[in-house]
């Protein structure tokens, strides 16, 4: 086995850790990842700088459906990848998923995962902190395993990137281990591999007599062939007590004593729902929590990989399969070979899996009549959704004729190339040709490539229909809106999918891609580069001609992607927004942090929501220039003399900070200081008590006058000291400080 040497996890690895920690410590949403520049090409592909693999993951709660209809309070984790990082927090509230994304990556590559804490929003009472613990995964870091006695475990509000170099190929699980049999049972489980790296290899390589062809895909790197594979699909099996998720959700003591998962589960599913093709939206605020069907479908002849694996936390499953052979290639992510490189698989009829194992199976559609075919729990109190009969552990496998699974049918509006406003009703029409009668479904995906892809692709309705369209009802349009926006998209393609009824058989269009238009939100005022007083919070103003959202909210930051410093304060629908103290706070600690003028500014854009916070829309940004003010110093004339010994000189300057004179009245303050460095460290400060208009004086106190002969140091050759000296202007926070434009000095003698 190959793990990463001592020298690469000092010079990847360590760095990585140490800005994970940075982020743990300051409670920050920013994903951590590095550029691939080492000019090698680890994963085999042909290309050098595509190596590096970067997700986000959010822990958090929310709710799934259960097949017999039941809502069930569930944590889990939910994509945030492409989510702006300033709207982590809001975009994963209530967003937690059943199984949990399904991670996938190649042989040879790096993965920057960051894990964000968003909190329980159904039980604020809980302030429990998450891991991502890669089961089975040989990682030669233990701080990124996930295991908390020996890694960090990510507290509420805070993120961390783990890092992993993925050097044997496989089929993995992840789950959370803080607390690992409350969160596991509570759905904070996923399906995660590995591909192999001889995917990648040439055209025509041979392997021990077998040819290998561009396209093909193994299981392992198994030199011969043997674990080759056309389609794939990720089965993990798992359960649900649902007295356990109500005493959860009901702040009760949980029951773990008597736990009973009478929800057998695949891919979070139980049976009809596990052979739905999409994603499926819960009853309780309609996300798509469901993401992974559990549906399979290959055409005759096809070598089908099963990668089946168990994280229940009660109970062993036996899987059985009738029709189609079963050959057990790999189990623990490790091929089954000898010592001596004997083949060690074979061929079964049944799978058995206790808690954290796995198993690849391959199914041969060679000799496979076309149909559907049966793959289900033996345990007959596995084939259940609580107290309904005929559910539970069980999926379809449909063996389609060959070449079946062709354009058959004609998506017709919306057309490609066309834009349609989401603000009005929508209806999708097609024509089908075939010669039975078949029940449709319409895949939305942002790219065509994506559509199918269980973890990008929108579907709906959630039960097929009959007949040649389907207009959008407003909860499927919300989707839609809300699939669209948090992607940024303007466009998105759309295919159709129909299953015949009589054979199973599915049937999928080609995909039409379509241009959106959603209201614009239109940012008025301030102008775009206009300058304003650090010394007054500003408000914004914007347009919105639409319907759909009801509550904005002004964001802010140092920078122009937004993943900055950001604060953000909310206001009523339509109406201008002022910024609030503790925002503008913010903005006045960039100020003071800035020490280029021409730097100092700010970006800002309006973010709108709709009531159920399920379309979020953000304006373009905005950029506003601050300014300070300055402060002219007037008397004593620079190098001017003074005397330690007698009366202090009258310091005086003028004050242009603009037309918001003296905005704060007494909490408002100048500050003069004396320093014989020009650096002023160390320094003596006398501070007025208020600002005035202009013309401003201060005469020193004595006793501030006299400290000067201790604090400052005196040539004795000369009997003097070239003290500098500058005068700041302070806001009502003392945060922002504006600094006269020169220093001058004078010089003391005693």
């Amino acid at each position: 086995m190959r793990l990463p040497t001592i020298t690469y996890l000092k010079r990847i690895a360590l760095p990585v850790a140490f800005l994970a920690l940075l982020s743990v410590a300051r409670g920050d949403i920013h994903p951590h990842s590095a550029m691939d520049m080492d000019g090698v090409d680890t994963d085999g592909n042909g290309t050098v700088d595509d190596d590096y693999v970067s997700l986000h993951l959010a822990a958090g709660d929310g709710f799934i459906n259960m097949a017999d209809g039941r809502s069930l309070y569930i944590f889990g984790f939910q994509d945030l990848t492409g989510v702006d990082d300033h709207m982590a927090m809001t975009h994963g509230e209530l967003g937690a998923n059943a199984p949990a994304p399904t991670i996938i990556i190649d042989e040879g590559q790096r993965l920057f995962l960051t894990l964000s804490n968003v909190g329980m929003k159904i039980r604020p009472d809980l302030f429990d902190p998450h891991t991502v613990h890669w089961h089975g995964f040989p990682n030669a870091a233990p701080i990124f395993d996930g295991v908390p006695s020996a890694s960090i475990a990510v507290n509420m509000g805070a993120a961390f990137t783990y890092f992993y170099n993925a050097v044997e190929p496989g089929t993995y699980m992840y789950h959370c281990h803080v607390e690992a049999t409350e969160h596991m049972q509570m759905g904070m489980l996923g399906n995660l591999y590995v591909r192999a790296k001889q995917n990648h290899l040439p055209d025509l390589t041979d392997l021990n007599g077998f040819t290998h062809r561009t396209g093909y895909k193994y299981v392992y790197n198994d030199g011969d062939g043997s674990t080759r594979y056309d389609v794939e699909f990720p089965l993990q099996l798992a359960g649900f007590d649902p007295l356990f998720h109500d005493a959860s959700e009901g702040v009760q003591p949980l029951p773990f004593a008597t736990l009973n998962d009478t929800y057998p589960v695949i891919n979070g599913r139980g049976y009809p729902d596990t052979i739905e093709p999409g994603p499926l939206a819960n009853q309780n605020d309609g996300r798509l929590t469901q993401q992974v069907s559990s549906l399979i479908t290959a055409e005759q002849g096809q070598r089908v990989l099963l990668r089946i694996s168990s994280l229940s936390t009660t109970d062993y499953f036996t899987v059985t399969l009738l029709g189609i052979p079963m050959r057990v290639v790999g189990t623990g992510a490790r091929l089954l070979r000898g010592p001596g490189g004997e083949d060690l698989s074979y061929e079964t009829a049944s799978v058995t899996l206790g808690g954290g194992e796995n198993a690849d199976v391959i199914l041969d559609t060679t000799d496979v009549e076309p149909g559907t075919y049966f793959l289900y729990a033996t345990n007959l109190n596995r084939l259940s959704n609580n107290e309904e009969d005929f559910g539970g552990a069980m999926t379809e496998i449909v063996v389609n004729e060959p070449g079946s699974v062709t354009a058959f049918a004609q998506a017709l509006t919306p057309a490609s190339g066309s834009t349609i406003d989401l603000a009005d009703p929508q209806t999708f029409t097609w024509d089908y040709t075939g010669a039975s009668a078949a029940t449709f479904s319409i895949e939305v995906a942002t790219a065509t490539a994506d559509l199918g892809n269980p973890a990008l692709t929108l579907t709906f309705p959630k039960k097929p229909v009959a007949g040649t369209s389907h207009a959008l009802s407003n909860s499927e349009l919300a989707a839609l809106k809300s699939y669209l926006s948090t992607r940024y998209a303007g466009s998105f393609a759309w295919r159709v999918v129909g299953r015949e009824n009589a054979s199973g058989v599915f049937h999928r269009s080609p995909a039409n891609v379509v241009n959106v238009t959603i209201e614009d939100i239109l940012p008025t005022s301030p102008a775009n580069g206009s300058m304003h007083s650090i010394y007054t919070r500003p408000t914004f103003a914007f347009q919105y001609g639409g319907a759909d959202l009801t509550a904005f909210r002004i964001e802010l930051s140092n920078r122009s992607d937004f993943t900055g410093l950001t604060a953000s304060t909310a206001s009523a629908p339509g109406s201008p927004i002022t910024l609030d103290a503790a925002a503008w706070r913010s903005v006045k600690s960039w100020f003071r942090k800035e020490p280029n003028p021409a730097n100092r500014q700010f970006y800002w854009r309006v973010i709108g929501e709709n009531a159920d916070r399920t379309i979020r829309l953000a304006s373009e940004s905005r950029r506003l220039k601050l300014d300070g003010g300055t402060i002219t110093l007037t008397a004593p004339a620079d190098t001017a003399f003074a005397s330690l010994g007698g009366q202090s000189p009258t310091f005086s300057w003028l004050d242009n900070v603009g037309p918001w004179v003296d905005p704060f009245g007494l909490a408002g303050k100048y500050v003069l200081e004396l320093s014989s460095s020009p650096d002023f460290n160390p320094k003596v400060s006398w501070q007025s008590s208020k600002r005035g208009s202009s013309g401003l004086a201060m005469t020193v106190e004595d006793r501030v006058w006299s400290r000067l002969d201790k604090k400052l140091k005196v040539d004795p050759g000369t009997g003097s000291v070239l003290i500098y000296w500058r005068v700041l202007a302070m806001d009502q926070d003392l945060l922002v400080p504006t600094p006269s434009a020169t220093v001058r000095t004078i010089r003391l003698t005693r």
